[in-house]
């Protein structure tokens, strides 16, 4: 069972990420890439935040209540 510090930590953290992938997402959707490099770092980035997220879900998602 997560007590109340660890499940605080969880939802911060799906919260920072949340924030993370909306600025990037703004760089990408706004033209703010300057190339193809920077383009494919934060396609990576949004993938590696995505799998952060759908993992941190997934452990609150099972923990018992």
């Amino acid at each position: 069972m997560m007590d109340v510090e660890e499940v605080f930590l969880a939802e911060h953290l799906l919260k920072v990420i949340a924030e993370r992938q909306q600025r990037i997402t703004t760089q990408l959707v706004g033209g703010a890439v300057k190339d193809m490099e920077q383009y494919r770092h934060l396609v990576g980035s949004m993938e590696t935040l995505q799998y952060l997220y759908d993992e941190i879900r997934e452990i609150i998602e099972k923990a018992p209540k």
